[in-house]
């Protein structure tokens, strides 16, 4: 029998609290048995295949089913991080690039503490009311926050430049922001894994286009 999955094609779509559980439970399953962190990508990856499939398919082929694929997850995770703690068993470390089970922290006390993130991703009103430019934006910040971790040179080069555009397979510079972004945006499409790309991949197209979108910034 196929999963449920939450249509994010609909901007009403909202889990059902039987499907929020049963993910809930599969991702603890999966947290618990990983000796290394996964990244979020990873994580829905593999809600997407046999045998869970909680997402479908195109569930990050467009910028707002992607972002709505991220806001389940992370509610999700914030969910079973407040369990967790209120049990008194474990913490959970929540970020794009690393979710973790770590020990639960002796000033928890088994009480999930309140944040500025957990707030926002419990509050199921922030993804009802995110617009195609909320997402654009929060994508953007996304970005900007992976880069920095170590994905985008400090002092870009001529030899970044070239090195990039062979990864986008460029010859020429685009014209604009724009029409390099359109560029990045049908080879991201392209060579998502859900058609046979790799995250090695994207990742590499990701760092290319932030060090060429540095000739277009102020």
């Amino acid at each position: 029998m196929t999963a449920p999955k939450v249509d994010l094609t609909d901007d009403n779509s909202k889990p059902e609290r039987d499907f929020v559980e049963r993910v809930l439970e599969v991702v603890a399953d999966i947290l618990l048995k990983r000796q290394q962190p996964i990244t979020e990508f990873e994580l829905i990856q593999t809600l997407q295949q046999p045998p869970y499939q909680f997402f479908a398919e195109d569930a990050l082929r467009s910028e707002l089913s992607l972002f709505r694929t991220h806001f389940i997850l992370f509610y999700i995770l914030y969910r079973l991080r407040d369990t967790w703690r209120t049990q008194g068993l474990f913490d959970l470390e929540i970020d794009t690039l690393a979710i973790r089970v770590v020990p639960l922290a002796a000033a928890v006390n088994g009480l999930a503490r309140e944040d500025k993130l957990r707030a926002y991703y419990m509050d199921w009103q922030n993804l009802e009311g995110t617009t195609a430019l909320d997402v654009e934006q929060w994508l953007n910040a996304f970005w900007q926050r992976f880069t920095e971790k170590g994905y985008r040179p400090k002092a870009i080069t001529e030899n970044d430049i070239q090195q990039s555009m062979q990864v986008l397979a460029l010859t020429n510079m685009p014209q604009s922001r724009a029409e390099l972004r359109r560029h990045y945006l049908k080879l991201m499409h392209q060579y998502h894994p859900d058609k046979g790309g790799s995250g090695q991949q994207v990742e590499r197209f990701i760092a290319a286009y932030e060090t060429l979108k540095t000739r277009f910034e102020p």
